[in-house]
């Protein structure tokens, strides 16, 4: 049999007939025949349905096993991995690649906190980066709705002139207590940083009562690093500066 003779013994899908031009889908038996999901290989080569069968075995081989209430904690452990690796979790809260809003550095304390309790509970990165944004986005919100009704509370309490000559007042305040108390500028920065006193209208009337108490010309040649009082009061108004 020479190679035209082979070749007029194949069908046109390129199956090699059973015999009588029968492919080899004729000599299935008739349930499987009769079988839509096993109909779109009808003109298929058996090569091509051995290597979807394999495929399909692989991928059925690599699927999470849920585990039962009898299931040893180990099976047990390891489909909770699993799922967490599916889902993308990180294998620990240094993992999280999120991105930090202006003013919160990576070592807040409360940042750190949050991330590390998400990640035990098995939280992804897009919910950490989701929960960070949103009580950021409110914080800067509350605090600046704060300021602006301090700001209202104290022109109120003290009209006209009065306004700016407190807040002189307190100005010399926070100069004169930081160098009393020898600190930086920098550490009462921190301070009033961390403790958010920002909206603190009690605070700043206080300062400026406290502020009649010290006499200009006595921060001349104070404290090193500590200016007049106005940067410092600025981390509570900055519009007041």
């Amino acid at each position: 049999m020479d190679e035209g003779d082979l070749n007029l013994s194949l069908d046109q899908s390129g199956n090699e007939p059973l015999g009588g031009g029968a492919s080899w889908f004729d000599g299935l038996p008739d349930d499987l025949k009769a079988n839509e999901a096993l109909g779109v290989w009808k003109d298929k080569q058996p090569a091509d349905v051995l290597k979807h069968a394999m495929d399909l075995e692989g991928k059925l081989g690599s699927r999470l096993e849920i585990p039962t209430q009898e299931s040893a904690p180990e099976v047990k452990q390891k489909f909770v991995t699993d799922v967490r690796k599916a889902l993308g979790v990180p294998d620990s809260p240094d993992g999280y690649a999120i991105k930090l809003p202006d003013g919160i550095p990576a070592s807040d304390p409360l940042l750190q906190a949050f991330v590390k309790e998400g990640h035990a509970k098995g939280y992804t990165t897009e919910q950490v980066q989701t929960a960070v944004d949103l009580v950021s986005k409110y914080q800067v919100e509350t605090q600046q709705q704060l300021r602006d009704e301090g700001v209202k509370a104290l022109q109120t309490l003290w009209p006209g002139e009065q306004f700016q000559a407190n807040l002189d007042a307190a100005h010399t305040a926070i100069a004169g207590l930081a160098k009393e108390a020898g600190l930086t500028q920098q550490e009462v920065d921190f301070y009033l940083d961390d403790s958010n006193m920002g909206h603190a209208v009690p605070l700043v009337r206080m300062l400026a009562v406290a502020g009649r108490f010290f006499k200009e010309d006595s921060l001349k040649g104070g404290n090193a690093g500590v200016d007049d009082g106005k940067a410092m009061l600025g981390k509570f108004y900055p519009s007041m500066v």
